[in-house]
């Protein structure tokens, strides 16, 4: 007797901040508006989210890398708990996978403020 299974893996997004409106490198979202070091202006940040699942034993992508469309000027997101986040993807995110080919996984969520 043979038994297999598929398993699931369940995202759910809560919230993001960036209550410094800046960049990955630290650069504000609108440099225009930065003053001594400060930037000036809240909500600039145009934030997208991008999540990856790859086999951690072998280290190979398990599908394709899934981008969240942009959220535009920004800096404070508020996931819903359940239905559409935004561009037809649902929070939370499900993923099936099969067991005997994905026994480990990482995955890596990032978002990024431009």
């Amino acid at each position: 007797m043979s038994v297999s299974a598929d398993y699931q893996l369940e995202i759910r997004l809560l919230s993001y901040m960036n209550p410094g409106g800046r960049t990955d490198s630290g650069q504000c979202c609108e440099p225009e508006a930065e003053v001594q070091g400060v930037c000036l202006l809240q909500d600039t940040c145009d934030t997208r989210f991008s999540i990856q699942i790859e086999n951690f034993n072998q280290g190979e992508v398990i599908g394709d890398q899934i981008v969240l469309s942009e959220f535009t000027d920004m800096n404070t997101i508020i996931f819903p708990n359940c239905g559409e986040i935004i561009g037809g993807i649902e929070n939370p995110l499900v993923f099936t996978f099969p067991t005997s080919a994905y026994n480990a996984s990482r995955v890596s969520l990032q978002g990024t403020a431009l």
